[in-house]
């Protein structure tokens, strides 16, 4: 289906784009990340996956441009995008590293990692 814009019809645009089956989706139980602060994929993390485009969508429907960098055994490694919280604060764009806890049945943020050299 092709995008033709039409007044008023963008945030359904954009909803139906994000939620689109096809779509890399992290959801996170938060309105921002931190360390400790759970997620859920909605598509299962391949070993050895790497520069995969995702979204993210945090607790209050806030939604940002997400990046898988790299994805080992028990651990992924992702890029967020800068973005606006829920309550107007600015969120600059920084990687993380998750962990899966199979107890949850999700992945725990565990660092933040503040260089692309972390993942050499």
């Amino acid at each position: 289906m092709p995008f033709r814009y039409r007044p008023g019809r963008w945030f359904y645009r954009t909803t139906w784009f994000a939620n689109d089956k096809n779509m890399n989706g992290i959801i996170f139980k938060d309105s921002k990340v931190y360390i400790g602060c759970s997620a859920k994929f909605l598509f299962k993390p391949e070993i050895g996956q790497e520069a995969t485009p995702a979204i993210a969508e945090f607790y209050g429907g806030v939604k940002a441009y997400a990046e898988i960098a790299k994805v080992l055994s028990s651990e992924v490694i992702i890029r967020l995008g800068e973005y606006v919280t829920a309550n107007g604060i600015k969120i600059p764009e920084k990687m993380w590293r998750l962990v899966y806890v199979e107890e949850s049945d999700s992945w725990n943020i565990m660092e933040n990692i503040e260089s692309k050299s972390h993942l050499l």
